[in-house]
Parts: structure tokens; sequence; C-alpha cells
């Protein structure tokens, strides 16, 4: 799985058309195939507009480039990371402060079917404080 993200995440690097990608269900791919993938997104090319990352296993250090793409995206307007159990309080809190961003775009999060709880929750109401971007969010 990693060695095909590493060949997707050269073909987005360069792409300009993709509004959506769903990359669901790799619980096989570890951060050596995520990482080039979020770096990709950075590109300036990228008009990405909806990313679909549910069902998989996320180390922090995958979350952190995660966190990047989205704190620098313009477009990326609904994420779905739904069923993700893996991911740590401070992936979380990783994934939040982009919430905190004012120049996030995010409208649409799905956190749905995740462990999420009390701290967790904690750190996502600070979070969703200062925002006034988001529309939909699913728990």
């Amino acid at each position: 799985d990693d060695e095909k993200a590493v060949v997707l995440a050269s073909g987005l690097a360069g792409n300009n058309t993709l509004k959506t990608l769903a990359l669901n269900t790799n619980r096989g791919m570890t951060e050596t195939g995520w990482i080039p993938i979020f770096t990709a997104l950075r590109s300036p090319n990228c008009i990405l507009e909806g990313l679909g990352l549910e069902r998989n296993r996320f180390s922090y250090n995958a979350i952190r480039h995660l966190s990047n793409f989205l704190t620098n995206s313009r477009t990326l307007r609904s994420l779905d990371l739904s069923s993700n159990y893996d991911i740590t309080i401070t992936g979380w809190d990783a994934v939040f402060a982009v919430l905190q961003n004012h120049d996030s775009v995010l409208t649409k999060l799905d956190l749905g079917y995740n462990r999420i709880h009390d701290e967790i929750v904690n750190s996502l109401v600070c979070a969703l404080a200062g925002n006034n971007k988001l529309k939909e969010l699913e728990l």
C-alpha cells in the first residue's frame, strides 16, 4: 500500500483538476505512504474540495502532516475522518487546531464512529469557540 501511495502522491502533486479524493479503508498504509500524499496535497496546484479518509490508521506523524495540509488549504471544504480509532488525543489536537485557523474554509467535518471521549470533546469545543466557518459536524 505504501508503494502505491508514493506513486499516487507524485500524480497528485501536479494535478490541478481533482476536486474530490476518497482514500478510505487503507488500514495497511503507514506514514511512509500517508506523508507523501499529504505533502503532495499542499501543492499550490491542489484545488481539492473534499477529502475522504474514513477507516484508516494514522500515526501521530501522519496526522501532523495532514494537519499541515489542512492549515494551508484554501479550497478544502469537506473532510471525513470517521472510523479512525487510532488517532490519539495529540493527533486530534493537531486536527482541531485547524478549526482555530481563521483562513480555514472547512465547512463540513465528519468525526463519526471514533472513540471520542471527554478529553477529546473538550479539545474540540475549545477549537470550535472561535470558528465561524464550520457548518456541519458529525460526531
